[in-house]
């Protein structure tokens, strides 16, 4: 139970004790489309995941409902939290055995799925693992963002200005490309080194490119602590982030095999574009968090974001149990609505309880001596 406190205060944001309800809200969003999205893909019939609006479907969620805003937004806490060095490393340690313990929990249907001949031939996308210590290994984006943590630790002390955390984003982002499976021959050294930048199909999130959206983040979350007016902030982001999609874009139509490249290795056009569309969003988010009022669905979609680690977690481990009952990539788009529904509310619905037994465990009268 601890660990999912970590997780919390890990990707939580704050300042003066306020949180700032744009990363809350942006969050929240993030796990509304990204269960759909999950869904999608575990469920969703092979030719269903190819059709022209799925393929939309994900292209729109990656900056708003993908890993990159909720890097961008733990790299803005870890600049807020003011946490040492030591303080990061071991936070980053708990997400990385967090990660395992969840490859874990959601590769053993999937195992069993693959043992028993239960999978239709030709569905099995190539990120899925097709046993269970394929699964374990698997670097997903909570590994990913424990190796990310402390980096950005051990870089702290050594980065104080905003500005530097923008060059080193940009270098990683133009630079990723040319580390992509590179190896020493040394065996044990070398499986370090697909943490970093591996291009077997088990690394969805190799540090190398996905960390420039945590030091993008990192550089917004220091300018905010160091006192930046929000609405100002947001918007000259989004101002930016219109130019980066612009500069993206172009560099992806000049080279377009080594500017996009793939989902989990993207190109150096495309991690740009990626950036603006999030600073982009960010300023969305903003502008809906200060002009509108404040509703139910506001309230349930920042909710979601301050619990969005744990919510992460949580989605997993239904929507791959589930596929022992309702079975892999078979369904078409009206179950695949009903089901994302029910997933988000049975997540949803863990996260009240454990709030409840939280709450129970705080307010539980201290026992009388004897």
């Amino acid at each position: 139970m601890c660990q999912w406190k970590t997780l919390i205060r890990a990707v939580g944001t704050r300042v003066s004790g306020r949180r700032i309800l744009t990363f809350d809200l942006a969050r929240g969003f993030a796990i509304l489309v990204m269960v759909f999205v999950h869904v999608l893909i575990l469920y969703g019939t092979p030719a269903l995941n190819n059709s022209a609006p799925a393929r939309i479907l994900v292209a729109l969620g990656i900056p708003t409902g993908s890993a990159p805003p909720f890097m961008f937004a733990m790299g803005a806490a870890l600049a807020l939290s003011g946490m040492s060095t030591r303080e990061g490393i071991r936070r980053g340690l708990r997400l990385v055995s967090l990660g395992l313990a969840l490859n874990l929990l959601r590769g053993i249907p999937f195992a069993l799925h693959f043992r028993h001949g239960t999978v239709p031939p030709g569905t099995v996308a190539s990120y899925v693992p097709t046993s269970l210590a394929a699964a374990l290994w698997t670097v997903d984006i909570l590994p990913f963002a424990g190796l990310a943590v402390m980096l950005a630790s051990l870089l702290a002390p050594r980065l104080p200005r905003p500005g530097h955390w923008l060059i080193l984003s940009a270098g990683i982002a133009l630079g990723s490309p040319f580390l992509w499976g590179l190896q020493s021959g040394w065996i044990p050294l070398d499986h370090l080194l697909d943490l970093l930048w591996g291009t077997g199909s088990h690394v969805i999130f190799p540090l190398f490119p996905w960390c420039a959206y945590v030091l993008l983040g990192r550089a917004v979350g220091s300018w905010l602590a160091a006192g930046a007016e929000q609405t100002a902030l947001f918007r000259r982001g989004g101002w930016a982030g219109i130019g980066l999609v612009l500069v993206g874009g172009a560099m992806a139509i000049t080279a377009p095999d080594f500017n996009l490249g793939s989902f989990s290795r993207s190109g150096p056009g495309a991690v740009v574009a990626i950036s603006g569309a999030v600073l982009l969003w960010m300023m969305g988010c903003h502008w809906l968090v200060t002009r509108l009022p404040s509703n139910w669905a506001s309230g349930l979609l920042r909710y979601w974001g301050q619990r969005s680690a744990p919510m992460y977690c949580t989605h997993w481990i239904i929507l791959s149990w589930a596929l022992l009952a309702i079975g892999y990539r078979q369904h078409g788009w009206p179950v695949i609505t009903a089901l994302a529904a029910l997933a988000l509310g049975a997540t949803h619905l863990v996260m009240r309880v454990w709030d409840l037994r939280q709450s129970a465990r705080v307010h539980r009268p201290a026992q009388q001596p004897g």
